[in-house]
């Protein structure tokens, strides 16, 4: 069973060794009910066949929490996960929806965020430097989960306007 597992591990990761891949960093400006938050971050997009994608991304948020105009000296650093279907496939570039998960590990008191969201937006493409760079301004809407005991106001519906740029190779 162990050799089955590594074979078909090997067999994804060389899969998408060889496919189209982008490697970029992002920003992102979430704003919700109880606070805002600014994230940048560093991702990985890898592409299947048809145009659709996957991507795993590291972010950090700085001390921008903000709740009754007064900055709480939260920060966090997390990661995400996440998949985008392509509408069209076209040579300088597609709409996009996907779906995305987003783990953050807070500052303070070992408190743990899990946001779900769906995306809706641009992936546009570059020829010009080798094979390309590309952007991808979207819109996120997600949902933030508190999962510790003390979940503070972090709690509630958030609106995600993200860019991200970035070289294709």
């Amino acid at each position: 069973m162990y050799k089955l597992i590594t074979l078909s591990f090997f067999l994804f990761i060389t899969s998408h060794l060889f496919s189209q891949t982008e490697i970029g960093a992002e920003y992102q400006h979430g704003f919700g009910k109880n606070y805002n938050s600014n994230s940048i971050g560093a991702l990985y997009e890898g592409f299947t066949r048809d145009g659709n994608s996957w991507q795993i991304g590291i972010h950090y948020t700085g001390d921008v929490f903000v709740m009754d105009k007064k900055t709480q000296g939260v920060s966090s650093l997390g990661f995400s996960l996440g998949y985008r279907y392509a509408f069209s496939y076209g040579n300088s570039g597609n709409l996009i929806t996907g779906a995305r998960a987003t783990f953050s590990f807070l500052g303070e008191k070992d408190h743990l965020k899990f946001t779900p969201s769906v995306e809706f937006g641009y992936h546009l493409t570059f020829n010009n430097f080798g094979k390309g760079g590309f952007t991808t301004p979207s819109l996120n809407v997600g949902y933030d989960i508190p999962m510790a005991k003390e979940s503070g106001d972090y709690e509630g519906f958030l609106f995600i306007p993200r860019i991200a740029v970035g070289y294709r190779f």
